[in-house]
C-alpha cells in the first residue's frame, strides 16, 4: 500500500512538472507570432581570402578595398562583413605557414540562393585571377540562420 502511495506521489509529481515546463516552455500565440514575423531566413557563406602573392608580396589595403569597391560591392550592395584573420598551413616540407587574410561574411536571403551563389562564385574567380591565388576558400554553412533587422 505505501508503495502504492509513493508510486502515485511520484507520478503525479512528475506529471505536474511536465505540464508547468511545458506551459512555460512555449510562448502564447501572440508572442510567437511577433517573434517569426520580425525575423528572416538568410544562408550565410564565407569566403576565405589569403593575402600572399606569389611575388612574394601582399595585397595591400588599397588593392583590398579597390577590390571590394569593384567586385563584392556591387554583388551584395545591401553589405557584408569582413573579419581579419590569419591562416596557416603547412607548405610541401611540413613547414607552418601563417598568412595574413581576410574572411568575408555574406548573409543572403534564402529565397535568392541560386543567384546569390552565383555572385559568390564570380567573386571568388575575380580574386583568383585578379591577384594570381591558388584558391578562395568557400565555406557555406548548413541550413538558414534567422536574422532580425530590429
Amino acid at each position: 500500500m505505501r508503495n502504492n502511495l509513493l508510486r502515485t506521489t511520484i507520478l503525479i509529481a512528475t506529471a505536474v512538472s511536465i505540464l508547468s515546463i511545458e506551459a512555460f516552455a512555449s510562448p502564447g500565440p501572440t508572442l510567437q507570432a511577433r517573434s517569426t514575423s520580425a525575423l528572416e531566413r538568410f544562408l550565410r557563406t564565407e569566403l576565405f581570402f589569403g593575402l600572399s602573392k606569389p611575388d612574394g608580396s601582399e595585397v595591400t589595403d588599397e588593392e583590398w578595398i579597390q577590390f571590394l569597391d569593384d567586385v563584392v560591392s556591387p554583388a551584395f550592395p545591401k553589405g557584408y562583413t569582413i573579419l581579419l584573420a590569419e591562416g596557416r598551413y603547412q607548405d610541401s616540407s611540413g613547414r607552418t605557414i601563417a598568412e595574413k587574410s581576410r574572411v568575408l561574411v555574406i548573409l543572403y536571403p534564402k529565397n535568392k540562393k541560386l543567384e546569390s551563389r552565383r555572385k559568390i562564385d564570380m567573386i571568388r574567380a575575380a580574386y583568383i585571377k585578379r591577384f594570381d591565388q591558388e584558391a578562395v576558400i568557400r565555406m557555406d554553412l548548413p541550413g538558414s540562420v534567422d536574422v532580425s533587422f530590429n
